[in-house]
């Protein structure tokens, strides 16, 4: 009897792990200075792939340029009130909130 419990449980810790496995890709997909101002705009392609589900997000950076370093903050996503274009995919379908 306790054997099965810890089978099971060591059954359910594994498709745990093998189900939040995965990787992810960052493309930069253009990167444009501003003529007059130290302004930089920046888009980024991300593609999260699991072993369940495949999510793509295009996310929006505006950067100010200083001498020495180059400070991005997000323009939509993460923690602003902005959503940005995101795809869900999985073997059943997808899901967009781009209309």
């Amino acid at each position: 009897m306790m054997k099965w419990k810890h089978t099971l449980a060591l059954c359910f810790l594994a498709s745990i792990g093998i189900a939040s496995t995965g990787c992810v890709k960052q493309s930069i997909l253009a990167f444009d200075d501003h003529p007059k101002y130290p302004v930089t705009t920046l888009e980024v392609f991300v593609a999260k792939n699991y072993y369940v589900f495949k999510q793509q997000e295009h996310r929006f950076y505006i950067c100010t340029d200083s001498d020495t370093k180059l400070t991005c903050k997000r323009t939509c996503g993460g923690t602003t009130d902005i959503r940005c274009p995101t795809t869900i995919l999985t073997n059943y379908g997808a899901s967009t909130n781009v209309r």
